[in-house]
C-alpha cells in the first residue's frame, strides 16, 4: 500500500527537536484522508508517571480516537504497552480491548485504568 502514494499518514510532532530521540512518529491509517499533524510535547508524558519506554500520551490517543474514531466504534489495541489508549477511549466512551503480550505490563496498564476509572470527574 505505501508504494501507491496514499493519504491518511498522521504525524505525532513531539514538540521538541534536536534531542537524542526523534522529533516526531509517523502512523499510517487506511483511511483516506489528508495526513495531519498534531504537536503534543513529549512533556506530557512527565504528568503520566510513565510505565513503557514507548508510552504514548494519553491526550494523543484521544486527539486520534476524536479525529478518526467514531461514536460506537470498538477500538482494539493489540500492542497495549503502557495502556494509554485504555484511558482515553474510557473517558471518550469507546468499547476497548486490548492485547498485551508482557504479563508486567499487563497488569501495570490494568492498575492503570483501574485507578484511572475510579477518579471523580468534577465537570
Amino acid at each position: 500500500m505505501l508504494d501507491k502514494g496514499t493519504k491518511g499518514w498522521i504525524v505525532w510532532f513531539k514538540g521538541q527537536t534536536g534531542l537524542t530521540m526523534s522529533d516526531c512518529e509517523l502512523a499510517y491509517s487506511s483511511f483516506d484522508c489528508p495526513t495531519r499533524v498534531v504537536t503534543i510535547n513529549r512533556c506530557e508524558l512527565a504528568k503520566q508517571h510513565t510505565i513503557h519506554p514507548t508510552e504514548k500520551p494519553k491526550s494523543l490517543y484521544g486527539w486520534l480516537l476524536n479525529n478518526y474514531a467514531k461514536p460506537g466504534d470498538k477500538i482494539l489495541d493489540t500492542h497495549l504497552g503502557s495502556g494509554s489508549i485504555c484511558l482515553a477511549a474510557h473517558d471518550l466512551n469507546f468499547e476497548m480491548l486490548g492485547i498485551e503480550l508482557d504479563a508486567g505490563y499487563y497488569q501495570a496498564a490494568k492498575q492503570r485504568l483501574l485507578y484511572h476509572q475510579q477518579q471523580l470527574k468534577l465537570f
